[in-house]
């Protein structure tokens, strides 16, 4: 049997990749099931979360694959006065990374194929008190296991 964990993990390590990748340091890395801290103002850090929308729905003719649905979307905190260009060059990375997914044609079962579609972002969020300028990217999932 198929385990949410399998799923969320393929998503999370892409995002995770793409970010530290990108110049965040994995301490300031922070996941929906894991506790969220904010990194002091002068650093960046992020915030990946991935819900299940859709979440099992069984695949007619296909005798035990499972297709999962759901939305990830990663907040992105970058220091004040810099400008929007440090946090969209960290987007841009994360949505690489879900292109990359979208080109992957290799799976490691139980995962049989992903994808992630609607892609958005990079979005500023309105300025408020916090010390970080926040840039948002967003995208639906889909992906089929055994």
């Amino acid at each position: 049997p198929m385990t949410y964990q399998d799923v969320r993990g393929y998503f999370e390590k892409a995002c995770y990749t793409a970010l530290t990748t990108a110049g965040i340091p994995a301490a300031d890395i922070s996941f929906d099931n894991y506790g969220e801290t904010a990194a002091p103002a002068d650093r960046p850090y992020a915030i990946v979360a991935l819900s299940f929308g859709g979440t099992v729905e069984d695949t007619l003719s296909c005798e035990g694959l499972e297709r999962l649905r759901g939305s990830l979307q990663v907040n992105i905190y970058t220091p004040k006065q810099q400008g929007s260009k440090p946090g969209e060059d960290i987007a841009l990375a994360v949505l690489k990374a879900w292109c990359a997914i979208n080109a992957t044609r290799t799976f490691t079962a139980p995962l049989l194929n992903a994808a992630c579609h609607n892609i958005e972002g990079p979005a500023t969020l309105a300025p408020d008190q916090r010390p970080h300028h926040v840039n948002v990217v967003s995208c639906a999932f889909k992906a089929r296991v055994n």
